[in-house]
């Protein structure tokens, strides 16, 4: 205490024996240093601000539910908190070309950075939600991708909050969202869609079918190979096969054993070693079932065509009046007021009945190709309408008339 005592009194001493100009010179230089700590205090919180204010986050915290909100605002915060510090610490360096400067600067950048890419993240997510929950309810998913990946399809469900156990807890690094699951951490970037059904791959498949039913021929080797091209391009897409395989009306595919296959290979983990096969084996049962559909079509028609045509068929009204006629007769004019079918000869040319009264003989019977459908024009004379071909006769067993129309019988 003695010593301090001493040196505090040496101070006082010192400080009354100071000359008066001395004194006053101290204070000339004293002051204006203050004055320019002061300005050069302002100016680093001015340029702080400036920073500051540049550091946005565009989010929407009302569309948040609590657990994520709480994570946003805890991420936010900490994040905030060290761009203030980097911004106080550039604001006072002086050689911007220092390496701790451009440190600085840079992580101040990925900041920004990772604001901007939360807030699109959570844009996605809350979208992505409400899709997800959509499909659950409306069963739009593909069944054969839910049967295909089970874990993501249950991921899906926990990481929207649509299961019973709630939300799967989240994290933000980096401004990206990361949920858990029981293999660890997944970034939400990384997780794909759920898939809806490949309607319009189905029906494309569905088509075919239903085109080779109804074929009178059998198929070329032209157009199974481009059937077959067709499909492997629509299988190139995983999502879209399992799609066709598990989401088409049950029974309309010759695809059962592809099915089966699939599931063991699920089940006993070997299904992406062993899908180009599957797919193979797929695009060949759908091929091959064209094929045969196509056949039998083509067998039925001819047995239909050899049991109704008669020996000497020239394919005009001669054999429409010894054979067809017995059961769908010539109608000489058949029409309304304004509209008619008659017959016509090679050309198109109408065929006036020569009969009696209008009515057709025989001989008008055997010019006869076809028929065609008129109009009366505005004199009310009947003249072709363009927007119907002649019904040809060629192949009666196509065509007949009822009630003034021309009808489609097969």
């Amino acid at each position: 205490m003695a010593d301090r005592a001493l040196i505090e009194a040496a101070g006082r001493l010192a400080k009354s024996e100071m000359p008066v100009d001395i004194a006053g010179e101290f204070i000339k230089t004293f002051m204006p240093a203050v004055e320019k700590a002061e300005k050069e205090k302002q100016a680093v919180q001015n340029e702080v601000a400036g920073y500051m204010a540049n550091l946005k986050s565009d989010i929407d915290f009302t569309s948040l539910v609590p657990e994520m909100e709480k994570e946003v605002r805890r991420y936010l915060t900490e994040s905030r908190n060290e761009f203030n510090e980097l911004a106080n610490k550039v604001a006072r360096i002086e050689d911007h070309s220092s390496e701790e400067y451009q440190n600085s600067i840079n992580r101040m950048n990925d900041i920004q950075r990772e604001f901007a890419t939360l807030a699109s993240e959570l844009t996605t997510y809350n979208q992505e939600k409400i899709n997800t929950a959509d499909m659950f309810n409306q069963h739009t998913y593909s069944d054969g991708w839910a049967m295909g990946h089970p874990k993501d399809f249950a991921l899906h469900k926990n990481i929207y909050g649509l299961s019973e156990q709630g939300m799967s807890p989240v994290s933000i690094k980096n401004g990206h969202l990361f949920f858990g699951t029981e293999d660890g951490e997944i970034r939400y970037s990384n997780i794909k869609a759920i898939p809806g059904k490949a309607t319009a791959a189905i029906e494309t498949v569905l088509s075919g079918a239903a085109k080779a039913s109804r074929s009178r021929v059998a198929m070329t080797q032209e157009e199974i190979n481009q059937q077959t091209y067709v499909l492997n391009q629509a299988f190139q897409d995983p999502n879209v096969f399992v799609s066709v395989l598990f989401d088409a009306p049950e029974g309309t595919l010759p695809l059962m054993q592809v099915q089966e296959d699939y599931i063991k290979a699920r089940d006993n983990g070997t299904l992406e070693d062993v899908m180009p096969q599957l797919i193979n084996d797929a695009v060949s049962a759908i091929v091959n079932g064209y094929e045969t559909t196509a056949l039998q079509s083509s067998e039925a028609y001819k047995a239909n065509v050899a049991n109704d045509k008669p020996s000497g068929y020239s394919g005009e009204g001669a054999y429409m009046m010894s054979h067809y006629n017995a059961n769908r007769p010539f109608i000489p004019y058949p029409r309304t007021a304004n509209i008619g079918y008659f017959m016509v000869e090679k050309g198109g040319k109408r065929i006036t009945g020569s009969g009696t009264g209008g009515v057709y003989t025989e001989e008008d019977k055997k010019k006869a190709v076809g028929y065609q459908r008129f109009v009366k024009d505005k004199n009310g004379a009947w003249i072709t309408d363009g927007t119907y071909p002649v019904v040809p006769l060629n192949n009666p067993k196509e065509f007949y008339l009822q009630n003034n129309n021309i009808i489609k019988y097969s």
